[in-house]
């Protein structure tokens, strides 16, 4: 494999960082919301370690960004695309836990 073809192929990888971390940006916001509207330290805590979760990927994926190193870029791509998908999931459950419990959730 030649420069040109590295290259590429790391611009391409590239090309999905911000999309991914826009994604798991919006999906913890719609969390955070949910999860909130209901005052409580468990949840709270919950909430705390997402975010600590979610700027440790940031951060990682950033440097790798800086250094090229494609494949560590890909898994922590995949990393956050399961986290994404996991507090997608999580939501709408959190979201009908505290409905039943009678604290309205503001979308």
């Amino acid at each position: 494999m030649d420069d040109e073809e590295r290259r590429n192929i790391l611009h391409h990888v590239l090309l999905q960082v911000n999309p991914t971390l826009d994604a798991l940006n919006d999906a913890f916001a719609r969390f955070s919301r949910v999860a909130t509207s209901r005052p409580s330290i468990s949840v709270a805590s919950m909430v705390e370690i997402i975010r600590e979760d979610i700027i440790h990927i940031t951060n990682v994926i950033t440097m790798e960004c800086n250094t090229g190193y494609v494949i560590d870029i890909l898994s922590h791509l995949d990393h956050a695309r399961d986290l994404t998908h996991k507090i997608t999931y999580i939501t709408p459950l959190v979201r009908e836990q505290h409905e039943r419990r009678g604290f309205y959730v503001a979308d």
